[in-house]
């Protein structure tokens, strides 16, 4: 079992502290880290490796997910903008990175990919109140 099958199993069983919403086809939890304030992840339940082994019509439902998330992420955290990843190169199991970002890291050069400074993502871990805060605020508004 992969990771991400996992955090679904333990979110599911009520776990897994940084779950934030099941959808139908997908959950939403939040980011591993805080480095962008309110990043979270959108998991697929399935362990499928891209969007594209999904059904059109599953595709369309996890999309749809993506958004309504993105939408609850945007009212609760108000970034300037919103950043989307998925990747899968490091974990094959399809999951979609969503970065709020903010004007105040977006103008600085060395900021404006997510992932350039990721060796200082470490030093925003949330603890697992923070987490459930964190969850609670984004349940509040889906």
């Amino acid at each position: 079992m992969c990771i991400i099958c996992d955090r679904v199993k333990m979110a599911k069983e009520g776990s897994f502290a940084p779950f934030v919403h099941e959808f139908d086809t997908s959950i939403l939890v939040i980011g591993e880290h805080q480095y962008f304030q309110g990043y979270c992840v959108l998991h697929h339940k399935n362990c499928v490796s891209d969007i594209t082994e999904l059904s059109g019509d599953n595709q369309q439902k996890y999309f749809s997910e993506l958004m309504e998330a993105a939408e609850a992420i945007k009212e609760v955290f108000k970034p300037d903008r919103l950043n989307f990843s998925s990747l899968g190169n490091v974990v094959s199991h399809l999951h979609y990175h969503i970065f709020p970002r903010y004007e105040e890291e977006l103008s600085k050069k060395d900021k404006k990919d997510p992932w350039a400074n990721a060796e200082e993502f470490s030093q925003f871990i949330p603890t697992d109140q923070e987490y459930k805060d964190l969850a609670s605020r984004i349940k509040a508004v889906l």
